[in-house]
């Protein structure tokens, strides 16, 4: 069992770490085209990789040091919401809240719905801090308002069901390594009532082959004695006759 649990380590890890860098290039693509067609400056392009990659080479680091450590998953969360928060409070439009969504679902392979609540709420507390920056310093419609409505019930949506799933997640494994303790148990019963039997088995063996060796012994005394007696009896028998 603490082999197979090492081993889910692992996995883990190594799933959300390519998870992790999958989307650290798709955002370094997105952003160099960005740069690309004039939309971002390279001041700007500079800090976004030094955000975006830093916390990456670090958990890269982390990783390759023990692909099985415990802090990678804080260290994953940590250094993409700095990275959230930048690309959010700086973003151009309103959709960059998205972004946040693949690394909630990276998130649930750890079956930690503490973490999961956490960077969802921080994830939400950074919208709500960028919906009334946008509406005190820019002009909004109805529209603008109903579209920040939704962003935030999105986020909120995304973090209880991820969390509700989470835990059903936790629950599913415990109850799996239940059974299996409940059919190891059985099967260390079942291994001893086997001994047992073999050892009652065994010891009715050895009293019946002492029955028969004891059988085979007096077959042999009581052949002896006819033959002796016959033998007499014939001595006797010339005897009379001579």
């Amino acid at each position: 069992m603490e082999k197979k649990r090492f081993n889910e380590k692992r996995k883990v890890n190594q799933t959300s770490m390519i998870c992790y860098a999958v989307l650290v290039f798709i955002l370094f693509a997105a952003y160099m085209l960005e740069l690309v067609k004039g939309n971002r400056t390279v001041g700007y392009i500079m800090i976004f990789d030094i955000i975006l990659l830093v916390p990456l080479a670090l958990a890269l680091l982390t990783y390759k040091k023990n692909n099985e450590s415990a802090a990678l998953r804080y260290m994953i969360t940590a250094g993409y919401g700095v990275l959230y928060v930048f690309v959010l409070l700086t973003s151009v439009t309103k959709l960059s809240f998205v972004y946040i969504i693949p690394m909630i679902i990276i998130l649930t392979l750890y079956r930690d719905w503490k973490l999961v609540l956490a960077a969802g709420a921080a994830a939400i507390a950074a919208n709500v801090i960028f919906v009334f920056y946008y509406l005190g310093s820019i002009s909004n419609t109805a529209t603008d308002i109903t579209e920040f409505e939704i962003q935030l019930a999105v986020l909120i949506l995304l973090t209880a069901f991820a969390v509700a799933a989470t835990r059903i997640l936790i629950k599913i494994n415990a109850q799996a390594i239940a059974d299996i303790s409940v059919r190891e148990e059985q099967q260390r019963e079942a291994y001893g009532r086997i001994m047992e039997i073999s050892r009652k088995v065994s010891a009715n063996v050895d009293r019946i082959n002492e029955l028969s060796e004891d059988v085979r012994t007096r077959t042999d005394m009581t052949k002896s004695s006819v033959n002796d007696i016959a033998s007499g009896t014939m001595e006797t028998a010339q005897s009379i006759q001579g």
